[in-house]
């Protein structure tokens, strides 16, 4: 049987080792819980990062997004000002196509009734306004509205030679070659890519004096090369609209 003091001298001991044995173990528990708590500040500073990169890539796409939209209204507006912004000419000319089958049967009657010396010539006079001579000349020049010199091969060679060309000439094949007379105080008359009255317009008019070369005739449309002058170097014009000549032969 153990002494009662001996037993409370090994109490003392043990709780005295078993002290010593948590304060050794306490420094590495907190470097463990220091660590965890820096992977999880690691770790959460990683999501905000990437969170922040996410962000900033989404607003870029919407603002590339944002750009192009604007970019196309632009172009719309643009087109419809454009397409809208001389109609009465559209107009006349889509009038004139729409006159060509009366034009016609108005050549066979003529030249039916005339004598057969005199229908080829008649027929020629009234069915190919581009050949048209200096009858033709006079009478569009009578239709030209009060207070605007009228079209003819004299304003044409006026025209002509006060134009000061921003663009650089061209050579002239065999074509006949014309002068734009119309369009004065529009900054001149509407081109389009096509034949058709349908067909998109060119940006850029053909300005007043210059002069182009006929590469192709359609009834009142004309495909031409721009020789000298200011405006698209090739495209479809009309010769005349709301009996108004738009161009001339050269004389």
């Amino acid at each position: 049987m153990q002494d009662p003091a001996s037993i409370s001298l090994l109490q003392v001991v043990a709780s005295c080792g078993a002290s010593q044995e948590a304060t050794t173990m306490s420094p590495a528990a907190n470097r463990s819980e220091k660590d965890v708590a820096g992977q999880s500040r690691a770790v959460e500073e990683s999501g905000e990062e990437a969170a922040a990169r996410k962000r900033a890539s989404e607003e870029e796409e919407a603002a590339r997004w944002r750009a192009a939209r604007e970019v196309a209204r632009n172009r719309a507006a643009e087109e419809a000002a454009q397409a809208a912004q001389h109609p009465r000419e559209e107009a006349a000319a889509a009038a004139a196509d729409s006159k060509r089958p009366q034009a016609a049967q108005a050549v066979a009657r003529a030249a039916a009734a005339s004598p057969a010396s005199e229908a080829p010539a008649t027929a020629a006079s009234q069915a190919s306004p581009l050949r048209a001579g200096p009858a033709r000349a006079a009478s569009e020049a009578s239709s030209a509205p009060r207070g605007e010199p009228p079209a003819g091969p004299p304003l044409a060679a006026e025209l002509a030679a006060r134009l000061k060309p921003d663009l650089p000439d061209q050579s002239a094949g065999d074509g006949p070659i014309w002068i734009v007379v119309g369009g004065r105080g529009k900054g001149g008359i509407m081109v389009r890519k096509g034949e058709s009255l349908t067909s998109k317009p060119l940006p850029v008019r053909l300005a007043p004096g210059t002069r182009v070369e006929e590469l192709e005739v359609s009834g009142d449309r004309l495909h031409y090369k721009r020789i000298r002058g200011n405006g698209p170097d090739f495209g479809w014009v009309s010769v005349e609209a709301d009996g108004r000549a738009l161009l001339e032969r050269e004389v």
